[in-house]
């Protein structure tokens, strides 16, 4: 039986770099417990009765396919897409197409609505903006509607720039204001997984990729610095249900994992490092207390 995301999964077979780089596998030292593909099935419980919701960009749509599939995957409970379960009168449901899938089984909800920008990067502090005003209290509406129990969040490559840097200490703050008036439940920000300039040349992990010179016209570098921001954002701002999801550690050295070397260096293959950011989350929903 095909996946219910296989059209995702199977993007980067054909490529002959790609298959190498499923060959390399992060490993938790200090952390015996840390999910593999063989053990994933033994997080299921921290999911259990739980509502995760997906906003962000293309990336963070990844994210929730791979998530999909591990749970298709893994535990035995083909899951049926619930999009038509979401109430009509949602934001979501009328500005755009939310997509869901329910693990009856399990009573397991994933969502994912895609936003690019949630605010006007180019607005000058004190005056930066967010396109709609209404679309962060009227998403509070949606988390209450749909039962959210943890909302993953990312503000991704369309607000990183070289020209923005300066801003994203206040971006950073604003944004977690704004959404912090409309819901109090997990929040859970994962930072930006950089593109890697050139990665058709990469057929294995590269330490240390950014230390060294790149032809980086898409200003990916700079995403290491704005993931600094958010995480020194999110840790002063002391609310025990607000975590960081450390997606750059995890991608920053891997050039070789890329959906079309060559044409695409900033979307990562499913299978590959977005399935072990999973296993990330997993560890991180067994420490959330509900």
């Amino acid at each position: 039986m095909c996946c219910a995301v296989c059209f995702i999964r199977d993007i980067c077979r054909d490529i002959a770099i790609v298959p190498k780089s499923l060959t390399w596998k992060w490993t938790a030292e200090k952390c015996p417990d840390f999910p593999t593909y063989e053990t994933f099935q033994d997080t299921f419980s921290f999911f259990v009765n739980k509502t995760l919701f997906f906003l962000g960009d293309s990336i963070s749509q990844e994210q929730f396919y791979s998530l999909v599939y591990l749970f298709e995957g893994k535990m035995r409970d083909p899951p049926t897409q619930c999009r038509e379960e979401v109430p009509v009168n949602t934001v979501t449901q009328k500005i755009g197409e939310i997509e869901c899938f329910k693990f009856k089984s399990h009573h397991v909800t994933l969502l994912y609505f895609r936003r690019d920008r949630f605010f006007d990067v180019q607005g000058m502090p004190p005056n930066l903006t967010f396109p709609g005003s209404s679309f962060f209290k009227d998403l509070g509406a949606d988390f209450q509607a749909l039962a959210i129990d943890v909302l993953i969040v990312n503000v991704g490559a369309h607000t990183a720039s070289p020209s923005y840097v300066w801003k994203y200490e206040y971006i950073s703050k604003v944004f977690l204001q704004e959404i912090r008036q409309h819901y109090s439940g997990h929040l859970i920000f994962r930072n930006s997984m950089p593109g890697h300039p050139g990665c058709e040349n990469f057929s294995s992990p590269e330490l240390n990729f950014f230390n060294k010179s790149h032809d980086d016209k898409y200003g990916w570098q700079t995403f290491g610095i704005m993931n600094q921001f958010w995480n020194s954002t999110i840790h002063n701002y002391s609310d025990p249900k607000i975590h960081i999801l450390q997606a750059d550690k995890i991608t920053r050295d891997r050039p070789d994992g890329h959906t079309n070397p060559g044409k695409d260096c900033l979307h990562y293959c499913l299978p590959g490092s977005l399935d072990t950011l999973n296993f990330q989350l997993a560890m991180l929903m067994k420490t959330l207390s509900f």
